[in-house]
């Protein structure tokens, strides 16, 4: 159960992050050291929230603090189907919580369903433009794709994991990463899997082609902010195994 001494951290990846905090049954969501939110929190098979003050006059402006509610209720309680609002406190949210799948009517019940929830990318994705990026057909080296969204930079995800109490992240790699990639490269265990081990000046260029690639995006795994591991994501119809399987858009 988290003390008040053990925030619940969501909304880093987007550079607003917020904090709730757990005394009792109340939950206070902090940004930037300020309350914006209480709510209180039944407990049970089924966990129940309901708003202890007024929402503000736009409904908007509480909606972040209100998902980070719902995500650490959902994340501590990770049996529970059914998160249940009280319908008067959330009256003013209901709407715009159901057009964003953040909550459901059931009858005469409002509620979060966590399978939605999870679904959301917004606490999570550090750039939703890029999500949702219009399509418009290109050719490069040959190949016919849709137009890609320029290359993220810096983090590109970020969770809050409550049972390690830190943030599980992933960020676009840079240069200033070639000597972690070249000592783990160089890792017998690594190399029998990448067969890239060799000498920095390879991994350097080998890094740097790939930051350059528009296809490919390297990236570096942390939990806490410590390197934990390398990753490559790659727009497989521009993939050299694009021919090999069923590639959609």
């Amino acid at each position: 159960m988290l003390r008040t001494t053990d925030p619940f951290r969501c909304g880093e990846a987007t550079g607003r992050p917020l904090e709730v905090y757990r005394d009792g049954d109340r939950l206070s969501v902090v940004s930037e050291g300020r309350v914006g939110l209480r709510l209180r929190l039944q407990e049970g098979a089924t966990p129940h929230l309901s708003l202890e003050e007024p929402v503000k006059p736009d409904p908007r402006d509480v909606l972040p603090g209100v998902t980070a509610a719902f995500e650490m209720v959902s994340a501590t309680h990770p049996e529970a189907g059914w998160i249940g609002l009280d319908r008067a406190s959330f009256a003013g949210l209901a709407a715009p919580l159901m057009e964003r799948g953040l909550a459901v009517r059931e009858g005469d019940g409002l509620g979060v369903d966590p399978v939605m929830l999870w679904q959301r990318p917004e606490p999570w994705l550090a750039n939703l433009a890029a999500r949702d990026f219009p399509a418009r057909p290109v050719m490069s080296g040959g190949k016919r794709h849709p137009q890609r969204p320029p290359k993220p930079e810096g983090t590109i995800y970020s969770r809050f994991i409550p049972w390690l109490g830190q943030a599980v992240a992933f960020r676009a790699a840079t240069l200033d990463d070639v000597d972690t990639l070249h000592r783990w490269f160089n890792d017998p265990v690594v190399d029998a899997a990448w067969g890239e081990a060799g000498a920095r000046d390879k991994h350097e260029a080998y890094l740097a082609g790939l930051i350059a690639d528009p296809h490919m995006i390297p990236m570096i795994g942390t939990i806490g902010g410590e390197p934990f591991g390398y990753f490559e994501i790659y727009w497989a119809k521009e993939n050299r195994l694009a021919p090999f399987y069923d590639v959609q858009d």
